[in-house]
C-alpha cells in the first residue's frame, strides 16, 4: 500500500471516528455542522488555547481582543462547563469587585452580565446544573456584600432578594443532580 493510499485510509477513519463521536448516549447537543463534527475530538485543545489568548490580552490591557477570545473559546466548545464558569466569574468577580469598579451601578452591570452567561451555557452545556450551582454562589456573594453597605454592588431587592435569588438557583442545582446544592 502506498502512502497515499495509506493517508486516504487513515483520513477516511479519521472521518468515521469524528462522525461517531461521542457515543449516542454521552451526546448532549448536535454539532451544527460536519465541520464541527469532524473537530469535535480537538474542540477542547482548541478552545484551552483560545482561553490562555483571553487571559494574555487581558493581562497586556486589551480587553475586546480578550472577550472575543473568550467568545471564540465558547463557540469552540459550548457543552464543556468551564468555559463559561470561567466567563461569568471573571466578570461577577473580578470586574465587579470594589477595587475594579467604584460605582455601585456599574458593579451590579458587571455581575449581571456574569450571571447572563451562566443563563446562556445552561442552553448548552453539558452539565447546567453546575451552572446553577455557581449563579446560587455569585447571588449568596452579592446578598452578603449588599449587608455591608461600603461593598454593595445596589442590588435590585437588596440582600434579601439576592439571598431567595440564590436559593432558587441552588435548588435548581439540585433538581439537576448536584447534592450538595442545598
Amino acid at each position: 500500500m502506498t502512502l497515499d493510499r495509506a493517508a486516504a485510509r487513515a483520513l477516511g477513519w479519521l472521518v468515521v471516528l469524528a462522525l461517531a463521536w461521542p457515543p449516542p448516549g454521552l451526546r448532549v447537543a448536535a454539532p451544527a455542522s460536519l465541520a464541527q463534527r469532524l473537530c469535535a475530538p480537538i474542540a477542547s485543545l482548541a478552545a484551552s488555547l483560545e482561553w490562555v489568548r483571553f487571559d494574555w490580552h487581558w493581562r497586556s490591557g486589551r480587553n475586546e481582543d480578550a472577550y472575543a477570545a473568550a467568545e471564540r473559546a465558547l463557540l469552540l466548545d459550548p457543552v464543556s462547563e468551564a468555559g463559561w464558569k470561567m466567563l461569568a466569574l471573571h466578570l461577577a468577580q473580578d470586574r465587579a469587585s470594589a477595587s475594579a469598579e467604584p460605582d455601585p451601578l456599574r458593579r451590579r452591570a458587571w455581575i449581571e452580565a456574569g450571571l447572563a452567561v451562566l443563563e446562556r451555557g445552561r442552553a448548552r452545556c453539558a452539565h447546567p446544573e453546575e451552572l446553577d450551582f455557581l449563579r446560587g454562589s455569585i447571588l449568596m456573594q452579592v446578598g452578603w456584600s449588599c449587608l455591608d453597605s461600603s461593598e454593595a454592588p445596589d442590588w435590585p431587592g437588596g440582600a434579601l432578594a439576592a439571598f431567595r435569588a440564590a436559593r432558587e438557583a441552588c435548588r435548581a442545582a439540585a433538581r439537576g443532580g448536584r447534592p450538595d446544592a442545598l
